[in-house]
């Protein structure tokens, strides 16, 4: 990490507001359009203006568990994965969409546990957490494609959901169940909706979740562009190729408020029930493809354009007194300083917001 990682607090204080999780190990793709390197580089981009204190900053460093992992993909995939990481067949890396290895597979639930945290922080206090990573939304139970491998928001949303409170954790070993256990205390979440606003339709999410009535999920996206065909999502808003700064704003406002009515989140507010202690969680999918320069995205959004609409989201929970997760999702501007800057201005955001 450099120069980050001596900048960077290697510990969080409960104290703080927000957060911000870095998980340490990053994807190695050589020649892809995914920038493997963007969560250092996002904090470089926000370093010297203290948008973010060292304190606040968590260094995750742990693989999400099998046992997460099960709650969401299938065994047969799982294990598939394990054997392609090792082999790499021609036709593991078309099925996937992304050069396997086992550094790359170790990244995968490496976001995972990252994205699991992250959430956790946002519901024991704060007002959110940031994942810098994160947001792979087109990750199936029993497939992986568009650059996710696993689902790292289905992840940590089932653990949460099905899990919080005591659980055990036991070690990620895919050779054998039989490894050391050690047993954790999760925060639970109620109800959560999920707002993305990825270039792309989260078709993953909205397969995984389809029969979750807990979980409501929401996608803005170009409607011209991958996936095709499209999962149905609790409320899809297909764009136009080409939507700006108006027109994406005036869908998302209207949009919003039915989502967050729709998904009961706003009858519960952001307290805890009296029975359970959860909480409802917003997750935003903070994806920057939709900015005019992308290479992938297809809409036309400008850079005050994307920070507007991270701000309305973020606006909106803080009404309603709920704790916001956010993973970076999607960006792949001509210039990578650009992007770096662009997934900066979430943190901005973030900082303008609840700090």
């Amino acid at each position: 990490m450099g120069e980050s990682k001596r900048y960077w607090s290697e510990t969080a204080t409960l104290s703080a507001p927000w957060w911000v999780v870095l998980a340490e190990q990053e994807f190695k793709l050589q020649g892809a359009i995914f920038r493997p390197d963007k969560a250092t580089r996002i904090l470089e981009c926000v370093r010297d203006e203290r948008t973010v204190a060292p304190e606040q900053v968590v260094a995750h460093r742990e693989p999400v568990s099998m046992q997460d992992l099960r709650r969401v993909h299938t065994a047969s995939y799982l294990a598939r994965l394990g054997r392609y990481a090792e082999t790499v067949p021609a036709y593991a890396v078309a099925e996937l969409e992304i050069p396997l290895s086992v550094a790359n597979l170790r990244a995968a639930e490496l976001a995972c546990g990252g994205t699991l945290r992250a959430a956790a922080l946002a519901i024991t206090g704060g007002r959110g957490a940031v994942h810098l990573g994160g947001g792979f939304h087109h990750a199936f139970p029993g497939h992986g494609e568009g650059f996710c491998l696993l689902h790292d928001v289905a992840v940590a949303l089932r653990a949460l959901l099905e899990a919080g409170g005591r659980r055990t954790a036991e070690r990620n070993n895919r050779n054998d169940d039989t490894g050391s256990s050690t047993t954790e205390r999760l925060p639970q979440v109620s109800r959560a909706l999920v707002v993305d606003l990825d270039a792309h339709q989260g078709n993953g999410t909205a397969r995984i979740f389809r029969d979750e009535p807990r979980v409501y999920t929401l996608s803005l996206h170009n409607a011209e562009i991958y996936p095709h065909p499209k999962e149905p999502s609790d409320f899809d808003v297909p764009l136009p190729a080409g939507t700006g700064d108006a027109g994406y704003q005036a869908a998302l406002e209207q949009a919003l408020p039915r989502a967050l009515a729709e998904s009961r989140l706003t009858a519960e507010g952001g307290a805890a029930t009296e029975a359970t202690q959860a909480r409802p969680l917003v997750v935003l999918l903070a994806g920057v493809d939709p900015y005019y320069d992308d290479r992938l995205g297809g809409l036309a959004l400008t850079r005050e354009g994307l920070r507007t609409r991270t701000a309305t989201v973020l606006r909106a929970a803080a009404q309603h007194m709920l704790p916001v997760l956010v993973v970076l999702a999607g960006g792949y501007a001509r210039n990578a300083e650009t992007q770096y800057q662009l997934h900066a201005d979430t943190l901005r955001e973030a900082a303008a917001h609840w700090s």
